[in-house]
């Protein structure tokens, strides 16, 4: 599970060949490990401070975008989730894959969250 900032969510509408399209393609979220964000917050800890790891969400975009209209903080689980190669740019011709990210089909949100969504 991770814990998701939606505020600072980003669509992206380009597809696979890089042609902009009039259609969301993928959201880009930053997480943080969801027990590590408690952790961090019960002891009184800034959370800002958090490494955070990027996923990209490739479906269920409806869940996302009440989510970002919002401006919610929410814990998620990952839908097939799988870790992949991050191309970083760079500078002086040293961009290259040096990190990862997690490429997810979908989010699963929290019953809570699920509940209030259903009955406005």
């Amino acid at each position: 599970m991770f814990q998701v900032d939606y505020s600072k969510a980003r669509e992206n509408k380009y597809d696979s060949a890089c042609n902009q399209t009039n259609a969301v393609q993928k959201y880009t979220l930053d997480g943080v490990s969801a027990n590590l964000f408690k952790a961090v917050q019960g002891a009184g800890g800034d959370v800002s401070d958090l490494s955070k790891t990027r996923i990209e969400v490739t479906g269920g975009f409806r869940d996302i975008e009440s989510l970002i209209d919002n401006e919610m903080s929410v814990a998620i689980e990952l839908i097939n989730p799988r870790v992949t190669l991050l191309l970083v740019d760079g500078s002086d011709n040293r961009a290259g894959y040096k990190a990862f990210k997690v490429v997810a089909e979908g989010v699963k949100l929290p019953a809570d969250k699920v509940e209030k969504k259903e009955s406005k």
